[in-house]
């Protein structure tokens, strides 16, 4: 790293990065179907409605994939927040699901508060605790030495 340019590219390069990090965590904030205000309206607008489970994926976390219907139109979502274990679960198994009821896409097997609340603490980790580690790791990198 001989070359002027190298550490002052590395320096931009590196901010850049950082950059994109908090850009991208904020932008969840913008996305209709977002965790975090995307459930702060479910919390707002909470209807239950009864899903069934389409498919298992007891290997991924036990994911579980679910559809449910509102006056007339199907909605689909995932899960690994049930209370039954993955391997009990089979197509067809019946269970709540927490919908919003302006946009049933927003859905949750968690019960409303507990969704948004999990989804604030992902965010700020995200946010606070990545970018700030980050930021650090590039700080120690590039920091300047005595000569």
């Amino acid at each position: 790293m001989s070359h002027p340019f190298v550490k002052p590219a590395l320096r931009i390069l590196t901010a850049g990065a950082l950059f994109a990090l908090v850009w991208t965590a904020l932008t969840f904030l913008e996305f209709h179907d977002n965790r975090v205000l995307g459930y702060r309206q479910l919390v707002k607008h909470h209807s239950v409605a009864i899903a069934h489970a389409t498919s298992t994926h007891c290997n991924d976390h036990g994911r579980v994939n679910y559809a449910f219907e509102i006056q007339g139109k199907a909605f689909v979502g995932e899960t690994a927040w049930l209370k039954q274990p993955c391997s009990s679960v089979s197509p067809g198994f019946e269970f709540p699901v927490n919908y919003n009821s302006l946009d049933p896409t927003i859905n949750s097997t968690m019960e409303p508060e507990e969704a948004y609340s999990h989804y604030v603490q992902q965010f700020c980790f995200m946010v606070f605790f990545v970018s700030s580690v980050v930021f650090s790791i590039m700080r120690r990198i590039f920091r300047k030495r005595p000569n």
